[in-house]
């Protein structure tokens, strides 16, 4: 990680250096709490807010699996203190469902799915990071 830092600050401009200052600053404050991560066939899992990322609850589940999955798609529930934007959302709950890095931190309780390169989203995600390697 140090070298990461080094490499940035070198060759990065300020705004780089400024932007990694304060993602460093954010993430260290956040306080690490027990979560559960629930799969979709209902298991469930604790893992600590912060600190576990898919990769880590994929090597749990298994190593082949670990090897197999290119992203991850993460629901968490949201509760709205007031009445829902819209009326034909349920009553006080919102769902997300966004792709999210293997190697990313959890931030809270979630749905967690592990995708594979035969999954549709998981196919382009793929082909993205393919196309990245190839045309550097």
């Amino acid at each position: 990680m140090l070298s990461l830092q080094v490499c940035v600050i070198q060759n990065g401009s300020l705004y780089e250096i400024i932007s990694l200052m304060v993602f460093y600053s954010f993430f260290l404050a956040q306080s690490r709490e027990e979560i559960t991560v629930t799969m979709p066939d209902g298991s469930e899992r604790k893992a600590k807010s912060w600190e576990t990322s898919p990769m880590a609850v994929a090597k749990e589940v298994s190593k082949s699996l670990s090897e197999r999955i290119v992203i991850a798609k993460v629901c968490h529930l949201f509760f709205f203190k007031k009445n829902p934007p819209c009326p034909f959302h349920l009553p006080f709950l919102k769902v997300d469902g966004e792709l999210w890095d293997l190697e990313r931190p959890l931030e809270k309780s979630c749905k967690l799915e592990l995708l594979d390169f035969e999954h549709p989203e998981g196919r382009c995600k793929g082909l993205l990071v393919l196309e990245s390697i190839l045309f550097i």
